[in-house]
């Protein structure tokens, strides 16, 4: 599935992900571990495995079942990842942690924690990223990050979000048998394509950066919003400049979307033209939320390794995706994409 870029020009051509260690991602939670509590809250070390099948190994040393196992949001096993996990296991004493073992997960540390860790709970994510056959001008690529770095980049949904060969987005579409993963999966799947469609158009219309009388303009990094009536004020316009608010698009679910004016009007429209994607959402209850339609990374730099090998660093807000950046740069993947 392609979506419309900000900017069409792409500055290089190149391949990510050849191996795990090109592409390394280290969640930040926001917040340190309570200390005491009848959960252990674990940073796992992680290559070569998705998120569920570490979740599944850590309950099965604890003798808990998967649902006491807790994690904010699942990674690509193509990736040398750092992410944390609680474990509901009060009897358990920090040494038993010790005799855990698995090829290509390693315990960083162990501490106990008062909460399960719900999806979402993390703040965002930093991503070191090597990029291998690269063939571009390196003031070329500078000028490209510098304008990303200051205007941001569309917060499309990636592509592993609708499954391979968007298995995912068909299946949201019919009454599947499958387990209740699969569903969540499939639900997430026609939520993120709506998204999308309605970024999209927002691209196009070059207005996906700017605030529109009736949007619903999202705080950075937070899942907080607050209606727009005048764009022009100056405050408002100042704080979207300056990155601290964005112009938000619908995830979708039951009833209208709270946008009013163009805003509204767009995606309502899309949610009509997608209806079976629109349903699908309101049959199974999900609520009306939102979803910022631009992200700026943070600490954005880049260094030559080599003439023809770039080191790309950045932090991206939770929820959005590094893969979505490198393609509109003009990497392709050198692996399969997952989930």
């Amino acid at each position: 599935m392609r979506w419309p870029e900000s900017i069409a020009a792409k500055p290089l051509v190149a391949r990510y992900k050849q191996e795990p260690a090109d592409f390394r991602v280290q969640e930040i939670l926001g917040f340190d571990a309570d200390g005491e509590g009848e959960h252990w809250l674990l940073a796992i070390e992680k290559e070569g495995h998705n998120t569920e099948f570490v979740a599944s190994a850590l309950a099965r040393h604890a003798g808990v079942a998967p649902v006491a196992v807790g994690f904010a949001g699942r990674k690509d096993r193509h990736a040398r990842v750092v992410q944390h996990f609680t474990v509901h296991a009060p009897r358990l004493t920090a040494d038993h942690w010790r005799g855990f073992s698995h090829p290509g997960v390693r315990i960083l540390s162990v501490a106990r924690h008062r909460r399960k860790l719900p999806r979402g709970a993390h703040r965002g994510n930093a991503f070191v990223v090597r990029l291998r056959q690269v063939r571009g001008e390196e003031p070329t690529i500078a000028a490209w990050l510098e304008r990303i770095a200051r205007e941001g980049f569309p917060n499309y949904f990636g592509a592993q979000r609708f499954g391979r060969d968007a298995a995912n987005l068909e299946a949201a579409v019919g009454r599947s048998r499958r387990s209740r993963r699969w569903r969540e999966f499939a639900l997430s799947a026609a939520r993120a394509a709506l998204f999308n469609e309605i970024l999209a158009q927002r691209v196009a219309a070059g207005t996906w950066d700017r605030l529109l009388a009736g949007d619903l303009a999202t705080l950075d990094g937070r899942r907080s919003f607050f209606k727009v009536l005048d764009p022009t004020e100056a405050s408002i316009e100042t704080r979207r400049a300056e990155g601290f608010i964005h112009p938000s698009g619908a995830l979708w679910g039951r009833g209208p979307t709270p946008a009013s004016g163009a805003p509204g009007q767009l995606e309502a429209a899309v949610a009509a033209a997608h209806p079976d994607w629109a349903a699908a959402c309101e049959r199974e209850g999900l609520r009306q939320e939102r979803r910022a339609l631009r992200v700026i990374p943070a600490g954005l730099r880049f260094t030559f390794e080599r003439s023809d090998t770039l080191i790309l660093e950045c932090v991206l807000a939770r929820g959005s995706y590094m893969t979505v950046l490198l393609e509109a740069m003009g990497a392709t993947c050198a692996t399969e994409k997952e989930e």
